[in-house]
């Protein structure tokens, strides 16, 4: 085929050929099977074999009959004659598609096979085929007489379906299929259902929904009565276990019911007070029922749990009505199934027809898996929607307080910024009053007086300078260390010293950057250090003084120490000592003064790292 995308006629030709072939192979292998649709059977209690001379019944099959009510098996022997076609060397087999509830098969009265278990608990065959192979030995020229004893367990239905005879490799296959359908299919289903139960039971657990608990509960009834169409060897009693499974096939539509009032957001208490009641008969009634009226019981209570059934798709398709929600309106769909299922099988149950029934309750957990899965695809999906759109949301208040809050701060910059521009505009100007000004105004008193000699005036004026450049000293950006300051007044006040006569011993070891003291904090340390020395000029009378600095656990601790006549009288608790007390607490730190008759000391210990709310709260003496 080249640029077409239709078949030549080659090829349709050759399809043709190959399908016609098959079709003869298929139409061969018909012919060679031989289907029995007609026997003969007789009664016989116990497992002994037919006498001669019994009473042989002519039946069509398949052939139904209701087991002993007194509790004992009930055997039923079918006999027939075939000549079946073979070729030389090929095997024959015998296919019994339909069989309750036991069987053994005898060709030309020697057994070739049997379904399992003949004494209670007998074997379940019902919803499996069985498949013999005959040897080549036993198959005689002409006709061959089979006989089949089909074994029924008390109180039970009984049956034998249409028997195939014929070529081993034909019926194998057909054997294969049917089993795979018929036992393996709910072999699957009952895995399937093992995994919505642990679904839905740990969305229980994560979410402690009772929506999820009743939903495990009805699928978990409805597997454990699947397993009745692939469990062949009973572990239990048959009578045991048939009001197990009768109870579970009853007790699903219950839950059910339960759940889809969940679903729908519906709140009827007396409709579930009643449920429960049926539940609790249900349950009574497979523990304290006769053996024989478990199954006619059971099958009336089918048909209430059928009405239950369609009560609990009414729910949901009201609900559906109302919100036309697309996850109702699949499990709608899918309650819908569920009772045409249901309905099928409680007829099959009724047996008010001949053969073998086949029950299609295989179908339903698939679609209780279908209409499970898509119940939680939609509440995940509409889950994580709202969870999206709650996120957007978030995002958008968030970016609406980031914006606020950048605003705010900006607002508080600025206030921040002012404030500390006032505050150290008031600073200064406070400074320049007690300090510069003091000093202008002392000067100027002094020449108003007329009686200030011209030394007296040069002197006051120097002190007035000298506090302006300690003032322009405390907001030298370069003054970030304590070095420097220090140094920086060593030079303002080394040469007055020196006038006086008075030497001053520098001892300042290397100390830590003040990265985070402001011009005030600088103006603290200057003042203090300032006084010390100015009050060694005045009034110690020393001829020496010594200023040292070093870092200890605390901080750094500086000393003014002089050799002079002490501090005694009015002096010690002057003005200039209470502030510096004063300028000392505002740094965080302490003051220390030390006084005799050989000289004073001033000790002054700040911490290295100025604690920020200390000095942004600390008023300038």
């Amino acid at each position: 085929m080249r640029g077409s995308d239709t078949l030549s006629p080659m090829a349709l030709r050759v399809l043709a050929i190959l399908w016609l072939l098959t079709f003869c192979q298929g139409a061969g292998a018909a012919e060679a099977i031989l289907r029995v649709e007609r026997a003969q059977v007789v009664e016989v209690a116990g497992s002994d074999a037919p006498p001669d001379d019994a009473d042989w019944l002519p039946v069509d099959l398949p052939h139904r009959w209701a087991g002993p009510s007194d509790g004992a098996p009930a055997d039923r022997w079918y006999r027939f004659e075939v000549s079946p076609r073979l070729r030389p060397g090929e095997l024959c087999g015998v296919l019994v598609p339909d069989l309750a509830m036991n069987g053994v098969v005898y060709w030309n009265g020697i057994q070739v096979g049997d379904g399992g278990r003949l004494t209670p608990p007998i074997s379940q065959n019902f919803h499996s085929p069985l498949y013999f192979r005959v040897p080549s030995a036993l198959v005689q020229e002409g006709v061959n007489e089979v006989q089949i004893r089909v074994v029924a367990a008390p109180h039970f239905y009984g049956w034998l379906g249409p028997v195939e005879i014929g070529a081993d490799a034909v019926l194998s296959e057909r054997f294969a299929r049917q089993r795979l359908w018929r036992r393996t299919a709910p072999l699957a289903t009952t895995v399937l259902g093992g995994v919505i139960v642990a679904l839905a039971g740990s969305f229980w657990l994560a979410s402690r929904e009772p929506l999820y608990a009743w939903f495990a509960l009805s699928v978990a009834s409805s597997t454990f009565a699947g397993l009745n169409l692939h469990v062949r060897d009973l572990p239990v009693p048959t009578q045991v276990w048939a009001r197990a499974i009768q109870a579970g096939v009853a007790l699903s539509p219950v839950f059910l019911v339960f759940f889809a009032h969940r679903l729908a957001g519906v709140r009827r208490p007396g409709a579930e007070r009643g449920l429960a009641g049926l539940g609790l008969c249900i349950l009574l009634g497979a523990l304290v029922l006769p053996s024989r009226w478990v199954l006619p019981v059971f099958t009336g209570l089918h048909v209430v749990s059928l009405g239950v059934g369609l009560y609990a798709v009414g729910v949901m398709a009201a609900h559906l009505a109302r919100s036309g929600r697309g996850e109702l309106r699949l499990l709608a769909a899918t309650g819908a199934v569920l009772l045409l299922i249901a309905g099928h099988d409680t007829a099959v149950q009724f047996g008010d027809r001949e053969g073998a029934p086949r029950y299609g309750n295989a179908l339903a957990l698939p679609t209780l898996f279908l209409g499970f899965g898509s119940l939680v695809t939609f509440r995940f999906v509409r889950a994580f929607r709202r969870v999206e759109r709650q996120n957007e949301e978030l995002e958008e208040r968030v970016r609406d307080k980031h914006e606020e809050l950048e605003a705010q701060f900006v607002r508080l910059r600025g206030l921040e910024g002012e404030r500390a521009r006032n505050a150290e505009r008031e600073r200064i100007m406070r400074e320049m009053h007690d300090g510069l000004g003091g000093r202008l105004v002392e000067t100027l008193s002094v020449v108003e007086d007329g009686g200030a000699s011209r030394a007296e005036i040069a002197s006051s004026l120097r002190g007035a300078l000298d506090e302006m450049r300690l003032l322009i000293d405390s907001l030298d950006p370069l003054v970030q260390d304590l070095p420097t300051l220090l140094a920086t007044i060593r030079n303002r006040l080394e040469p007055s010293l020196r006038r006086r006569g008075i030497e001053l011993a520098w001892a300042v070891d290397p100390l830590p950057t003040l990265d985070r003291w402001a011009p005030g904090e600088l103006l603290h340390v200057m003042r203090i250090v300032q006084e010390a020395l100015t009050n060694v000029l005045r009034h110690a009378g020393a001829r020496r003084v010594t200023l040292s600095a070093r870092l200890t656990e605390a901080g750094v601790r500086i000393e003014i120490a002089d050799d002079g006549q002490g501090i005694h009288g009015a002096a010690a608790g002057g003005r200039g000592l209470r502030n510096m007390r004063e300028r000392a607490r505002a740094l965080g730190g302490s003051l220390e003064i030390r006084s005799d008759p050989r000289g004073t000391t001033v000790c002054l210990e700040v911490p290295a790292q100025l604690d920020p709310r200390t000095a942004a709260g600390a008023a300038t003496p």
